[in-house]
C-alpha cells in the first residue's frame, strides 16, 4: 500500500526550521569562536560550580546516610519519642517511661508496639574495638535475630573482622555473630541488633527505652498530647538524630549558595557581552533583523556554554567520586549527580534570559547615528 503523499506547506515548514535553527546555531558559533577565551572562561566556572553541586549533592546524601540509614530502615507507622511535639525531641534525650508506653499500647487504633533502646558501647574482636550504636529491640522485629545471636551492620563486621558465627564481645559480654543486617548507621557508628531481653538481662541498657514503635492508625496528635509525647513519622524520626539536621542543613545550604551564584555569574557575564554588542545589534535591527531572532541567537550561546559547562562539571564529579573511592560516604545516583547540574544549568539560563532582555529593546534608529 503506497504511503500517502507529505503535504507541502509541512515540508516548507520544516525546511524552514531547520534553516532558522541552523542559522541561529551558526551565529552563536561564530561569536564564540571570536572570543573564544571568554566563553572558555565562562563554560569552566559553570563546570566548576556544577562539579561542586553534585559532588556536595552526592555527600549530602551519603552523609545522610550514616547518620540515619538505621532509624529511616525501622519498621512501625511511627516513631514516638519522649516530650511533646512542640518541642524539639532527639534520640539522645527521648527517654519514656512506663506510664506513656502503656498509654500508646492501650490506646484505640494501636495494633502493635515494640520498645527500642539506644545505646553506644564497645566492641571488640580479634584485638579490634570499636564503638557500636546498640538497637535493642523485641526478637524478630525489623533486623533483630530469634536465635540469640546479634546482627551487625555490614561496616560493623569489617571493623571488627568477623563474619557469620564468630565471637563478638559487646559491651563486655561475649555474644554469637548472626546474619549480617545490611547498611545500617546511627550517628556516623556502625548499628548492632540485639534481642531487647537479652541486652537487659546483660545490663547495657537504661532503665527507660529512648523510642517506642507503634503500628496501626490513631489519634497520634490526641494520644501525644494526653501522654506528653511526639509520634513522628520517619521523615520526623530521621531530624531527630542531632548529627543528621546539622550535616544536612549546611551542606543544603552551600549548595543552594553555589546554585544562585552559578545563576549570577552567568547573567553578568552575558549581561556585559550583550552590553559591549549593543552597537551591532542596532546596525542588525536596521537591517530588519527581528528582535526575537537577537533573543534567540543570544540565548542559543548561553546554551551552548552552559550545557557544555554543565556536562563538563558532572565529568568532573563522577571522575572525582572514582578516584575518592570508599574514602568518602557518598551516593552516586541520577538524584545526587544529574539532577543538582540540570538545576544549576537551567538557574544559569534563567540569569542569562533576565541579563540579556535588553536586545529586544535596541532601537534601530540608533544604527544612523552609529553610521554617520
Amino acid at each position: 500500500m503506497a504511503a500517502w503523499p507529505m503535504p507541502q506547506f509541512w515540508t516548507v515548514a520544516s525546511m524552514e526550521v531547520t534553516e532558522t535553527l541552523e542559522a541561529f546555531m551558526a551565529l552563536a558559533w561564530s561569536e564564540i569562536r571570536r572570543a573564544p577565551l571568554r566563553f572558555a572562561l565562562l563554560a569552566g566556572i559553570v563546570a566548576l560550580v556544577s562539579m561542586l553541586v553534585s559532588f556536595l549533592s552526592a555527600l549530602t546524601a551519603g552523609l545522610g546516610a550514616e547518620s540515619v540509614s538505621a532509624v529511616a530502615n525501622l519498621p512501625g507507622d511511627r516513631v514516638v519519642l519522649s516530650g511533646p511535639a512542640s518541642v524539639e525531641v532527639t534520640f539522645n534525650e527521648s527517654a519514656l517511661t512506663a506510664a506513656q508506653v502503656d498509654t500508646w499500647a492501650n490506646a484505640d487504633g494501636v495494633t502493635d508496639t515494640a520498645a527500642l533502646d539506644v545505646v553506644v558501647v564497645p566492641a571488640s574482636a580479634g584485638g579490634t574495638a570499636q564503638s557500636v550504636a546498640v538497637f535493642a529491640l523485641p526478637a524478630g522485629v525489623g533486623a533483630t535475630p530469634t536465635d540469640g545471636t546479634v546482627s551487625l551492620s555490614d561496616a560493623a563486621m569489617e571493623d571488627l573482622g568477623v563474619d557469620q558465627g564468630d565471637r563478638v564481645m559487646i559491651a563486655g559480654h561475649e555474644w554469637t555473630v548472626g546474619e549480617p543486617a545490611g547498611h545500617a548507621s546511627h550517628g556516623h557508628m556502625p548499628v548492632v541488633f540485639v534481642p531487647r531481653d537479652a541486652a537487659a538481662s546483660s545490663g547495657m541498657l537504661h532503665a527507660e527505652p529512648s523510642a517506642l514503635l507503634v503500628w496501626g492508625a490513631p489519634e497520634w496528635n490526641t494520644i501525644g498530647d494526653l501522654s506528653d509525647t511526639a509520634a513522628l513519622s520517619t521523615v520526623e524520626s530521621m531530624l531527630a538524630v542531632p548529627s543528621f539536621k546539622g550535616e544536612v542543613g549546611s551542606l543544603t545550604l552551600i549548595i543552594g549558595m553555589l546554585v544562585v551564584i552559578s545563576a549570577v555569574v552567568t547573567g553578568a557575564f552575558f549581561m556585559v557581552w550583550t552590553t559591549q554588542r549593543t552597537p551591532a545589534l542596532t546596525i542588525l535591527r536596521a537591517l530588519g533583523v527581528p528582535r526575537q531572532r537577537l533573543k534567540r541567537d543570544a540565548m542559543s550561546q548561553a546554551a551552548i556554554v552552559v550545557t557544555i559547562g554543565t556536562v563538563g562539571g558532572v565529568a568532573l564529579a563522577v571522575g572525582g567520586i572514582a578516584l575518592a573511592g570508599a574514602a568518602l560516604p557518598v551516593v552516586v545516583s541520577p538524584w545526587t549527580i544529574a539532577l543538582p547540574a540540570v538545576i544549576v544549568a537551567l538557574l544559569a539560563l534563567a540569569g542569562s534570559a533576565l541579563a540579556t532582555r535588553s536586545v529586544t529593546r535596541v532601537n534601530p534608529l540608533n544604527a544612523l547615528g552609529a553610521l554617520s
